[in-house]
């Protein structure tokens, strides 16, 4: 890929310390023509915003060069985060490809950004996720530690 077939822009909002050392997360977030449906995706990975176990959270949205209205609803929420006082934890990249590259395309060039102890894939589209991040974020978390106190990283993880 050239690097002129990809644009780049990120959001970071920094809020109060933290309550106890815990672990980073990357979600990266294949986009393809998801204009209804893109928002409402990325709004639902909010609620991991509460857990005590994530000190970070860096959300990689890849807009696989999409044909609908995605980039505008995609600008739309990308403005909404300035004005959102939740978004402490989270880091949010928003990078699009020219032209599409599918969803393995897109993968690969999130995971070029992904620097975080564990990360996972959520679709746009709401089909393969649901709270599924939550309920294994703590056995993923505990995993996480004791990696990093073995001097190992945790790379991934899979919630199903």
């Amino acid at each position: 890929m050239r690097s002129n077939d990809l644009a780049v822009s990120t959001v970071r909002k920094d809020h109060g310390p933290n309550s106890e050392p815990s672990t980073s997360l990357s979600i990266i977030v294949p986009v393809y023509n998801e204009q209804y449906l893109v928002q409402s995706s990325l709004r639902r990975l909010e609620l991991l915003g509460d857990s005590p176990l994530l000190s970070r959270i860096k959300v990689i949205i890849v807009d696989d060069g999409s044909t609908d209205r995605t980039p505008a609803s995609l600008g739309r929420f990308r403005r909404s985060l300035f004005s959102d006082p939740v978004q402490g934890k989270f880091q949010w990249l928003f990078l699009r490809h020219e032209g599409n590259l599918g969803k393995g395309g897109a993968l690969r060039t999130a995971l070029n950004y992904a620097d975080t102890e564990l990360t996972v894939v959520h679709d746009a589209d709401l089909e393969s996720i649901d709270l599924g991040i939550g309920r294994g974020l703590r056995q993923a978390a505990q995993l996480a530690r004791r990696l990093r106190a073995a001097g190992r990283l945790a790379v991934s993880a899979c919630f199903m």
